[in-house]
């Protein structure tokens, strides 16, 4: 399976992924990315920025406490954060002002009700009765109803624009499951590559083992051959000296038996030679 880079995110997750995948990040690589991203992409990265910075000082963290392998394990922890905010640059949220306004006025009902309490606790300390009863109903029902009412209205607005973040989410899951199965994959593919490359060594081995052997064998029947090609020559030259002679009518040489032609036989007390020597000698003497 290849992985094929769509979009902009997609390239840059892909790179810091590679950066953070050893035990020393390659910082230069994620900065060239960051700004390959901020170029292809239209809006604020900061938040990019700032979850790409995250992953790198959880890396060395991961480090610290399981090694080099720790490092990238920790670093993949938190590349959610980062495709979060890739897959954010450029949306927009068209309440986002309306937001701001909603939790500026729970922020306002919320200071308003402490300052009411401790008002309340001054008339208490006063023995104020009046201002006690007057203000009791107004720390202990209507500011609480204010204040209720404002966090409902910014719960909600949160939600709404959670639901709109949360648009990219299946993106997102689909992206990490292809990860994982490419994964999968290219462990599938060199396991197999590595369990054939040890049967490789072990046919290897056997087609050296036995090539070393039939070296030693030619080479023992070409020292066989090479000495029965002397012995032909040496006998093929004195055969031929001794016709020469005998068609020129010459008398045959005396030849000393060579090495090859003596056979010896100790037959008794009697060292026989060949047949028509049976020279007297003592026993043993050979």
């Amino acid at each position: 399976m290849t992985t094929t880079t769509s979009t902009p995110a997609d390239a840059l997750l892909a790179a810091v992924r590679a950066a953070t995948r050893r035990p020393v990040v390659d910082q230069a690589a994620i900065d060239k990315a960051l700004d390959a991203f901020a170029e292809a992409t239209d809006g604020d990265i900061s938040a990019v920025r700032a979850a790409a910075r995250e992953i790198v000082r959880r890396h060395k963290q991961g480090l610290g406490y399981g090694g080099n392998a720790g490092g990238p394990r920790m670093a993949a922890q938190y590349m959610w954060q980062l495709a979060l905010a890739a897959d954010q640059v450029g949306q927009t949220w068209e309440r986002h002002d309306e937001l701001a306004a909603a939790e500026q006025e729970l922020a306002q009902r919320e200071q308003d009700h402490r300052a009411a309490l401790a008002e309340l606790e001054q008339a208490v300390k006063a023995g104020d009765v009046d201002q006690v009863m007057k203000l009791r109903g107004e720390v202990e029902v209507k500011h609480p109803t204010r204040i209720a009412e404002a966090r409902t209205a910014v719960l909600e607005l949160r939600i709404e624009q959670a639901r709109m973040w949360q648009g990219g989410g299946a993106e997102r899951g689909a992206r990490a499951l292809r990860l994982l199965a490419e994964a999968q994959e290219r462990h599938a593919q060199l396991a197999a590559q590595i369990a054939q490359a040890a049967e490789d060594i072990n046919l290897a081995r056997l087609e050296h083992a036995e090539g070393m052997q039939a070296t030693a064998r030619l080479d023992s029947e070409a020292s066989a051959l090479q000495a029965e090609l002397s012995t032909l020559k040496t006998t093929h030259e004195r055969e031929m000296q001794a016709r020469l002679r005998r068609i020129a009518g010459l008398p045959e040489l005396e030849v000393e038996p060579t090495p090859e032609d003596r056979r010896v036989l100790v037959l008794g007390t009697t060292v026989r030679a060949d047949a028509h020597d049976f020279t007297p000698s003592t026993a043993g003497s050979l």
